[in-house]
């Protein structure tokens, strides 16, 4: 059964998902809203990051593994928070167990003991819409099963360095997605010109992860035109900001 969540509000996890996978989590470890859970005993592994009783966020990075069905007591459970070599594949399955009707969105930063199985695992959470997914080790392998085992509305990967241009022209055919996010990386201007024009039917928002170097070798008015060609509205994401490409 896909989650009850709002259009509105599948749309503002995007939004979460894209800005929180861009930035350190340092500062959610000292934030805790107890508004959202006061009444509800959870470990201590537990961040609770909103205030809203039916729209629940959690950092749950240091969450134990035998603790997971804890989780269960957050009814409203809507997005959670994962930063750091503590998450794991097999912390993922045991969140894939808990059998959430309110949960769109994951969002990873720096993980790098998630693999191709703990994505696997993700895929069995049948009402995500969202996925953040910053500095990974995933491969192509997951990028498979992104475009055919989820039905996401959007995607934020950048610094996934072991994905390639071909996992990532997978990903953006996915008939379901909206927005996607990644790095330009060693891509160039031939890889992203690829990935534009494989983009799928739903795809119209791309943001696109620059440095000073790779921005310097795009042809800007090319790469303006492809993507206007498939009606997709591209955004450049650097340290400062974001802003249209």
């Amino acid at each position: 059964m896909r989650g009850t969540a709002s259009g509105r509000s599948h749309s503002a996890s995007w939004r979460i998902c894209l800005s929180l996978a861009m930035m350190a989590f340092g500062w959610l470890a000292a934030f805790r809203c107890e508004g959202a859970a006061a009444k509800v005993k959870l470990p201590r592994g537990v961040v609770i990051t909103s205030e809203s009783k039916t729209h629940v966020h959690a950092h749950i990075s240091d969450l134990r593994l035998q603790e997971y069905p804890a989780l269960t007591n957050l009814h409203a459970l809507f997005t959670v928070y994962y930063v750091g070599a503590g998450t794991t594949d097999e912390k993922l399955e045991a969140l894939s167990k808990l059998r959430f009707t309110n949960m769109v969105c994951v969002v990873f930063t720096d993980c790098p003991t998630v693999t191709d199985k703990g994505i696997e695992h993700l895929a069995k959470i049948n009402t995500l819409t969202n996925l953040g997914l910053r500095q990974m080790t995933m491969t192509d392998v997951s990028c498979q099963a992104l475009a055919e085992r989820f039905h996401l509305d959007g995607i934020n990967m950048p610094k996934c360095g072991r994905v390639t241009v071909e996992g990532l022209v997978r990903v953006a055919q996915s008939k379901s997605l909206s927005h996607f996010g990644f790095s330009l990386g060693k891509l160039g201007q031939a890889g992203l010109l690829r990935i534009l024009g494989a983009a799928g039917p739903k795809l119209k928002r791309i943001d696109l992860d620059l440095d000073d170097a790779n921005e310097a070798l795009l042809d800007f008015p090319a790469v303006r035109q492809a993507a206007n060609a498939k009606g997709i509205s591209l955004f450049a994401v650097r340290k400062n900001g974001v802003s249209k490409f």
